[in-house]
Order: C-alpha cells, then sequence, then structure tokens
C-alpha cells in the first residue's frame, strides 16, 4: 500500500471518528518477563508465569506478575522496544496501584506491599501490611483513595476460618511506624472471590464471586455493604470500572461478560446494558475500552455512549508473531498515549528428555498494541490543590450565569420546575410566587464526599422576600449530604435557618452575603462573609445513603425570592475562612497533569499564567505567559499540527499548506465541498472566548448563505462569521461591516455571555457587536470554508484561541504587572505555579478572585478553580473607615457592647477587637487606648 493511499485512509478516519482509530491494531512490540538469558541486567533467571496487572505511570510500565518475581518496571518511551528496567521479589503479585511515585500492590500472602518508584531503575521496598494474624486471607486487589488503601483480602473458605472482606487501611504516611496500625476497619463479605475494587467518595464497588457489590464507605470506621447484584451465570466476575455515571461489571468464561450499571445514584445502581464478552481487566481511554479477554483476545468496546457499548474490534494477540508460544491468555490491560499495553499467562512446553521432560510451563510478556493514529489526550493539567490562601479546591463551582441545567457541569432538576428561574449579570434569580403543589426548584449534584473528609460549600446569595407556610415549612435552599448525615439550610429574609436541628441565626438577609458551611462526623457550622467564627454550630442527625449537594427554593406551600451569586462545592475536607491582611501578596498553587483520558503528557512549566478580578469575577486581569489555549501557526495541516485538529466536515483535499500558509481553494458546489477543523475548548460563557485569526479572503462564488471561516460555540450560544472580499458578516445575526476582505486582516472575535464583539486589525473601536441568539449544545471553535454550495478560495495565517476570557486588542500574548512561575522541567507530571504580588488593592471577602492556568506538552490547556481571596480588614478602632478613632466610633462599639462571652450582633463583630467572641470591657479598654480625637489617626 503506497503512501498516499494510507494517507487518504487515515483522512476518511479522521473524517468520521474524532478520535482516530485502528481498526485492527497492530501489535508493536513485547517483552517476555520469563526469560532466563543472561542479555537482560541482572543475568538472572525472574520467571513471570503470569502479568497479572499493569500500571502506566511516567513512560513505564509496572507489571505485578505470578512467579519467581513480584513486581516489573519496563521502559515504554520507545512503545515498540519495551526495555526492562528493574523487578523484585515478594510474594506473588496481584493488584496495582500507583500515586506519586508510591506503588501499592496486592502480594497475596505477603499483604500489601508499598514501594517507592521515583527511580523506576531502582524500586525500592518501603513496608507491608503482612498476614500476621491466621484469620487474615490473603491479598487480591487494591485501590487508594484520599490516603486510604483499600485492599480486598478472601480465601478459599470465608466466615469463622477467615475474615474475608476490605480492609481499609490508612497510607498518609510514606513510612508509619507500625504498618499493622495502619488498620482502619474491615468491611466484611461472604464470599471467596472478592477481586477488583474502584472507589469513589462514600462508595466502593467491587465484584465478589458471582455478585457486584455496592459498600457505602462515608464513615471510614462503620462500612457496610448498601447493594449485592447478583449473577449465578456469570461464573467469575472479575472486577468493575468506573466512568463517568457507570460501572462495567465484567467476568471471564460466563454470560454475561460484561455488565454495565448506572451508578448515578451510587446507593441504588440500575442496569442498563449486557454484553457476552468479558475479560480479566478493562481500561478505558479515549472513547474506547479495553477489554483483557483471558484467551478471548483484546475486545474493543466503543464507549462513545457510555450506556451502550458496541463492540468495535478484536484483536488476536497470540496470533501477532510476537510469541512462540502454544496459547496466551490476555490477563491484564493498561494504556497510554496512543497505545494499549497487554499482560499475558502463555503456554510452553519444555524440550523432551532430562531434566524436565516435556512438562508444560507458563511464561508471563508485555505487549504494545497501537490502537490510536493520534494521542486521544485532550485534557490539560487538571489537578489543582493546596493554594497557600488556605482556600478549598473547588470540585464544582456555580456561576449563576446560566440556568444550573446549561452551566459548565450542568446540574439536575430534582423537584420542581426552572419556570420560577432565571439569570441575569451573572445571577440566578429564583422567585417562586405559587403555592401549589410542586410550586418550588431543587437542583442536584452527585460529589465524592465522605463523612470522615468532610466538606465545604461556600454560597453568596440574598434574599429579598420569604413567606412561610404555617409556622415550620420554610423554603431551605442548601442541601448537604455526605453518604452518612444530611443537613437543610434556609437562606431568608431575616435569618439563616437549618431544618433538622432547628437552629437559626438572625441577620439581614435582604443584604447580599456569603455562606460558609462545613460539615464532618456529626457537625456543621456556618460562617458569615468570612468571618473566622461559626454563627452556628449544630449536629446533624439526620440518616441518608447518597453523597449529594442540592440548591435552589425547595418548598411548594412556601413563597420565597432568592438570589444566588455562586456556588462552590468541595468534597475533600473542612476549610475554615482564612483572611489575608495585606492587598499585595504571593499566592502559590500546586497542579499535577492528570489528563483526563489516561494519557500522561506532563507540563509545560514555562505556559503558566495568572489571572486575578477585584470587581467580583466582571472583570479579569492577566500575566504570565501566552494565553493561547491553541496556536495554528499554518506550518502542516490542522489534522498533523500540534494539537491536532479534527475536521468537522468536509475534506481536506480543498486545502493545501506552503511557506507557512494554509490555502483553502474551494471551486465545486457539490455536496461536501467545504472543509472545517474543530478543537473542544471548554468554553464557559461566563468567563468569555476569544479567537484571533490572519486572513484575506481572494474570491467567493455560489451560494454563500451557509459559509462560515469562523466559528464560535461556547456550549450555550453559537455565531458564525464569514470572511469574504468585501466584508465579514456574522452569519446568524446579518451584521455586517465592510472592508476589503482581499487584503490581510487580523481578525478578533471575543465573547461573553451572549454577546459577540469583532475588531479588525487590533483597533480598539469594534466593528461588529451583537447579541449570539443561536442556541448550541457544542464547545468548539472551528475555521476553514464551510459552504457546500458556495465556492471560496481563503488563506490563513494563524488561528489562536483562548477560552480564559474576552481579550481587548492587543492582549493574549503574555506580560503584564503579575510575574508567573512553575517548578519543574518540561514533560514533569507536577508542579507548584506561583504568582508573585498580585495587586488586589481593596479589602474584601468578595470581590477579590484569582484562577491560574497551565499547559501540558502537547498544547492542551487547564484552568484551576476561581478562588476568593479574603483581603481581611483590620479590627478597629476606625469602624466608620475615615481616618481617625473618635466619638463616632466610641458610640459604635457602645451599640455592640454585647458582655463577656456573649456572641455580638453579626453587624458588630469588627468591634470584637480582641478576638474573644465577645464585645465586653476589655474591647473597650483596647479602645480607650486607640482614641485620638476627630481629624487625628488613630493612637495605635
Amino acid at each position: 500500500m503506497n503512501k498516499y493511499r494510507i494517507m487518504l485512509i487515515l483522512l476518511m478516519a479522521m473524517i468520521c471518528c474524532p478520535t482516530i482509530l485502528f481498526a485492527a491494531h497492530p501489535i508493536r512490540g513485547s517483552i517476555d518477563l520469563y526469560s532466563t538469558s543472561t542479555t537482560y541486567p541482572y543475568g538472572t533467571y525472574y520467571g513471570s508465569e503470569i502479568s497479572y496487572d499493569i500500571v502506566i505511570w511516567k513512560n513505564v510500565a509496572y507489571v505485578t506478575a505470578h512467579g519467581d518475581n513480584t513486581l516489573f518496571s519496563v521502559d515504554i518511551s520507545d512503545p515498540t522496544n519495551p526495555i526492562l528496567l528493574d523487578y523484585l521479589k515478594r510474594s506473588k503479585g496481584e493488584g496495582l496501584e500507583i500515586v506519586d511515585d508510591i506503588a501499592y500492590v496486592a502480594s497475596w500472602g505477603a499483604g500489601l506491599c508499598v514501594y517507592d518508584v521515583s527511580n523506576p531503575s531502582n524500586i525500592n521496598h518501603l513496608w507491608c501490611y503482612r498476614r500476621t494474624n491466621p484469620m487474615d486471607p490473603a491479598c487480591w486487589e487494591v485501590d487508594v483513595y484520599r490516603n486510604r488503601a483499600y485492599v480486598s483480602m478472601a480465601q478459599s473458605s470465608c466466615g469463622e476460618d477467615y475474615i474475608c472482606g476490605i480492609r481499609i487501611l490508612d497510607v498518609f504516611e510514606t513510612i508509619p511506624p507500625n504498618p499493622l496500625d495502619t488498620l482502619v476497619s474491615i468491611l466484611t463479605t461472604d464470599h471467596r472471590n472478592l477481586r477488583g475494587v474502584e472507589v469513589r467518595g462514600s462508595y466502593a464497588f467491587y465484584t465478589d464471586g458471582l455478585n457486584f457489590e455496592v459498600a457505602n464507605v462515608s464513615d471510614e470506621n462503620n462500612p457496610y455493604i448498601i447493594k449485592t447484584y447478583y449473577h449465578p451465570d456469570a461464573y467469575m466476575l472479575q472486577g468493575v470500572s468506573l466512568l463517568g455515571d457507570y460501572a462495567y461489571v465484567y467476568g471471564t468464561n460466563g454470560t454475561p461478560g460484561t455488565i454495565v450499571y448506572d451508578i448515578s445514584n451510587p446507593a441504588n445502581p440500575i442496569e442498563v446494558k449486557r454484553l457476552n464478552e468479558g475479560g480479566n481487566e478493562l481500561y478505558f481511554l479515549g472513547n474506547r475500552g479495553f477489554l483483557a479477554g483471558g484467551g478471548a483476545n483484546l475486545i474493543t468496546l466503543n464507549i462513545s455512549n457510555p450506556a451502550n457499548p458496541v463492540v468495535s474490534d478484536v484483536t488476536d494477540v497470540w496470533s501477532s508473531g510476537f510469541t512462540d508460544s502454544e496459547n496466551a491468555w490476555e490477563e491484564s490491560v493498561a494504556g497510554n498515549g496512543r497505545y494499549i499495553y497487554i499482560g499475558t499467562q502463555e503456554l510452553y512446553h519444555h524440550p523432551p528428555g532430562p531434566p524436565l521432560y516435556g512438562n508444560n510451563y507458563y511464561r508471563g510478556k508485555l505487549y504494545t498494541a497501537e490502537v490510536f493514529a493520534q494521542d486521544p489526550d485532550d485534557t490539560g493539567p487538571e489537578q489543582w490543590s493546596d493554594i497557600s490562601i488556605g482556600e478549598a479546591s473547588w470540585d464544582t463551582q456555580y456561576e449563576g450565569n446560566a440556568l444550573p441545567t446549561a452551566a459548565d457541569l450542568p446540574w439536575q432538576v430534582f423537584e420542581g420546575s426552572q419556570t420560577w428561574a432565571g439569570t441575569l449579570g451573572g445571577v440566578l434569580r429564583v422567585n417562586d410566587t405559587g403555592t401549589a403543589s410542586g410550586d418550588k426548584i431543587k437542583w442536584w449534584r452527585n460529589w465524592e464526599a465522605t463523612n470522615t473528609h468532610g466538606t465545604t460549600v461556600t454560597v453568596r446569595a440574598r434574599c429579598a422576600s420569604y413567606v412561610p407556610d404555617g409556622l415550620s415549612d420554610y423554603p431551605y435552599n442548601i442541601y448537604l449530604e455526605d453518604g452518612r448525615r444530611k443537613e437543610e439550610f434556609a437562606i431568608l429574609s431575616d435569618k439563616i435557618r437549618t431544618n433538622y436541628s432547628g437552629l437559626e441565626y438572625a441577620l439581614d438577609g435582604t443584604e447580599w452575603h456569603t455562606y460558609r458551611i462545613t460539615t464532618q462526623g456529626s457537625q456543621f457550622n456556618v460562617y458569615i462573609d468570612e468571618f473566622n467564627f461559626a454563627v452556628l454550630t449544630g449536629s446533624m442527625t439526620a440518616a441518608t445513603n447518597r453523597a449529594r449537594v442540592m440548591f435552589g427554593s425547595g418548598s411548594s406551600a412556601a413563597m420565597q425570592d432568592i438570589y444566588f451569586d455562586y456556588l462552590h462545592c468541595c468534597s475533600n475536607g473542612v476549610y475554615v475562612p482564612s483572611g489575608i491582611n495585606y492587598p499585595t501578596l504571593n499566592i502559590n498553587v500546586k497542579v499535577a497533569d492528570t489528563a483526563g483520558k489516561g494519557s500522561l503528557s506532563g507540563i509545560d512549566p514555562s505556559s503558566a499564567r495568572v489571572y486575578w478580578s477585584t470587581d467580583g469575577g466582571q472583570t479579569w486581569s492577566g500575566s504570565g505567559a501566552a494565553i493561547w489555549d491553541c496556536e495554528y501557526e499554518a506550518n502542516a495541516m490542522p489534522s498533523i499540527s500540534e494539537p491536532v485538529w479534527t475536521v468537522a466536515e468536509g475534506s481536506e483535499t480543498w486545502a493545501t499548506v506552503n511557506s507557512g500558509i494554509l490555502d483553502i481553494n474551494d471551486t465545486s458546489t457539490a455536496n461536501g465541498s467545504k472543509v472545517k477543523w474543530s478543537r473542544a475548548w471548554k468554553a464557559s460563557p461566563s468567563v468569555g472566548t476569544t479567537v484571533l485569526a490572519h486572513a484575506r479572503c481572494i474570491s467567493t462564488g455560489g451560494t454563500t448563505t451557509l459559509l462560515g471561516n469562523l466559528y464560535v460555540d461556547n456550549g450555550d450560544r453559537r455565531e458564525r462569521f464569514k470572511i469574504m472580499t468585501d466584508r465579514i458578516e456574522a452569519g446568524e445575526t446579518g451584521k455586517t461591516y465592510y472592508l476589503d476582505g482581499t487584503q490581510w486582516h487580523i481578525y478578533r472575535i471575543t465573547t461573553r455571555n451572549n454577546n459577540f464583539v469583532v475588531y479588525v486589525d487590533e483597533d480598539p473601536t469594534p466593528v461588529l457587536v451583537g447579541t449570539m441568539t443561536a442556541s448550541s449544545s457544542q464547545n468548539r471553535v472551528m475555521f476553514g470554508s464551510g459552504a457546500s454550495a458556495g465556492t471560496q478560495h481563503i488563506l490563513f495565517d494563524y488561528v489562536r484561541y483562548t477560552a480564559s476570557g474576552d481579550l481587548l486588542p492587543g492582549q493574549g500574548d503574555g506580560g503584564g504587572p503579575v510575574t508567573v512561575t512553575c517548578t519543574g522541567q518540561n514533560g514533569d507530571y507536577r508542579g507548584l505555579v506561583t504568582a508573585y504580588q498580585v495587586p488586589f488593592n481593596q479589602r474584601s471577602s468578595t470581590l477579590n478572585k484569582i484562577r491560574f492556568s497551565l499547559r501540558d506538552q502537547v498544547g492542551n490547556t487547564g484552568s484551576s478553580p476561581i478562588y476568593n481571596v479574603h483581603i481581611a480588614k483590620p479590627p478597629g478602632p476606625d469602624f466608620d473607615e475615615d481616618g481617625d478613632a473618635d466619638q463616632e466610633d466610641f458610640g459604635y462599639l457602645q451599640s455592640c457592647f454585647s458582655g463577656d462571652g456573649v456572641l455580638p450582633e453579626f453587624d458588630c463583630v469588627n468591634a470584637d477587637m480582641d478576638g474573644d467572641l465577645d464585645v465586653d470591657v476589655d474591647d473597650v479598654e483596647i479602645f480607650q487606648q486607640c482614641l485620638g480625637g476627630a481629624n487625628m489617626p488613630p493612637g495605635c
């Protein structure tokens, strides 16, 4: 097959499918993990009989094995030539997890063993949780989540002889003083074939013999089984893999082989799909799932619709030409970038005669299969944690710019109707004026909250009015469930109130306030406007199996008019208010490249940027590296540039690249005669977008009604812009600006909320301003020449875009008043991003905001959560902030006097000058030392 036919086939595949897939997955390389050859680094026998589990970490494949050794490290930086780096001996290796250079191995009789793999050529044993108790069965599988290892342990018989179940171990310390003391609790199960375990938030999902089970681990000291699903014909269930709201339960040699459950309610999974095909392990990469078929080959599932996976390919590993075995059983599978790695058990015969006389024996092996023609990872660095201002790393941020069901991370309607709600100016308003059944609205989302680790939620809201039904039916607004306990909170015009504990705190709720709620164990706390003392502290007594957060106005019989600016949710801990005393400060945050589709590409430290706002997020300033998420420079076709663009419509046959110019010359009006390239960009209407293109249109012809060259879809609205010989036009709204388009121009298109602005040649005066009226569920940017019925000859010098804001002319290429750095080298998997001397310059709990961005090596940009920076007002004595401490300030102090040990009214918290949660004679004495008189600076 010549190279032009190959290019044509790849081009057709690209047009048909956004993730280019090799239909028949070619085996590109292999390594024998059994060999006795002296050519290997140690020159000794290291027989692996089964390659049981695989984890890819930093271009190294770590393989657990049955045989003479437990764990192997294999360099896969060149996937076609895997190279053995190290191996070590314990008991046989089963399940494997790696977190931040620490490997956790379920090592059968040796227990859970932990290793340092920061140097893959020298794996360092750290410690083992050993089977010292005769009642401890063998270790099978392990998952590591939030500094806890969940280890499945089972034996041939369970009950009085062996306590089978999942051990929960505290692995916070790299080397605990006594490994046996790491045991937190045991989730006891009944069966002897306890296999794969996956933990998410409050729930553990695992297979146990012929059962798929779900356990509640929210209170890790008291785990318990919620649901058991019995599959008597499955023969042996091997494990479970989680994909969004779906759990894939798989097994071998039975029917069904794979069962898909909807786990949007994790406490009550619902079966949605069965497949005959099963396996020993399932790995997701891009929009495909790969099953190690256990002798039934490598099975590829199309999971574009996760609820309805379809077998798309079957790869015969054994007949690949890379093995001379009698049979090969696929035991394990993992992936990275364009490649899948398959671990096998293979049957061989010793040669006849002494000393072995032809006995059977088995070898473990590792294969490389190329499954994609391009890296399926389109996610930048996305794990942001430990920001230095002490704020939480938010799981979910609702910003009030669209209805919750249309937010960047959509919420679902739990009860009532969205007809009571609307958005305007970045604020969500719920105005429930009815008292009939169903006159309410609540939205909900699952979150990974646990009772043990705790949660933090902040909401900025104001209640204009409310009318309760009778004495007790209040419209509750914030509903928190942590998998074990729950509480409901009513933000009202005169107070904030809790439902189950019946506590209240009076305040003027018609004004905007920030409400911070934390939960942990049986306790909750409520803080107002980021003051560092709780106005409400109570016990959560109501029970729940769910882990979710809800908000809205939730009473049919009551009425309420309430406004929400934002709602931020953190499921991984308690974060109390943390004020900063200096308005210009250094801020740093940790970042890791988790590459959401299974590919670790590494960070690009030089691309770090920072954005800050001093008006509550209405406008943003930024500095650091170039802001563009993507810069296409026309040095290659978009489909093979870095990063890759996908052909969305038409054919690249209409385009050529020459001397740094992309030339599209569409001379046909036949169906499909056009070409458009696209990239997903995770645009948020409230944050805004910018597209910058340097282009010229030589000619147009035919019907240009549907023509388009630059397309903006922000997940809610869209606009299509036509660059023509005599104009630029907004195709959906018809707005037009006339110019000589046959000359080179720079076209800058910005969007924010539903509005768009067009600038030409970086002139600060817009040439087009309009409203995006066309709806769109797509979230992408596109460019090209997009009309079949029309013709066009157009040239592109470059196309750049960002989903980080609506940038004015001249902005986007870096610089600015703030220096930004990121530790590490190009390709590292984590770093520390620091912004120096960020100029907030005002004291506020709500107006100062900051966020960061960083790219990976292939150009994908990841953005941090938006963090609120509380610049604290110094306590007194100038209470009216007129520059002195005089009798007016003393009068305010007197009005706030509460007495020793009595919490002052909320509006008087700044009169608590000694910070002991009261306003008493001690505060009066402090003030008297500061009294200076009218128009005189305070004396302290």
